[in-house]
């Protein structure tokens, strides 16, 4: 079958390379205990970036459509050091709702169920 992240189950992190990485710590400035949501989780190029700055304090929400994701989910969740959750979002509505067909992850927060 067919991925979209053909790379998704190869051991090297340097598979993927996050675009604009640099510029995008930068902007978010992200700090130790805050919740870091990746509406466009992918390869999990970016969210690795981020994770770093948590410094292992602090959660990860990963969303992604694409269902094929989960191995780089499930690899990113082993060595984050953060609390991390998976939802596979269908869309976003005008209300901010976001529609999930499932989800992975340790924990509770935020109010998604553990």
């Amino acid at each position: 079958m067919w991925s979209l992240l053909p790379s998704a189950l190869q051991r090297s992190r340097t598979d993927h390379v996050p675009v604009l990485a640099d510029e995008v710590r930068e902007l978010l400035a992200v700090k130790p205990g805050e919740t870091v949501v990746d509406a466009t989780f992918g390869a999990g190029g970016h969210a690795r970036v981020l994770a770093a700055d948590l410094q292992g304090k602090g959660r990860f929400i990963a969303i992604d459509r694409d269902a094929t994701v989960r191995p780089f989910f499930e690899r990113f969740e082993r060595e984050a050091g953060v609390q991390a959750r998976f939802l596979r979002g269908e869309r976003c509505g005008e209300d901010g709702e976001c529609q999930q067909n499932g989800s992975h992850g340790r924990g509770q927060f935020g109010g998604l169920p553990g």
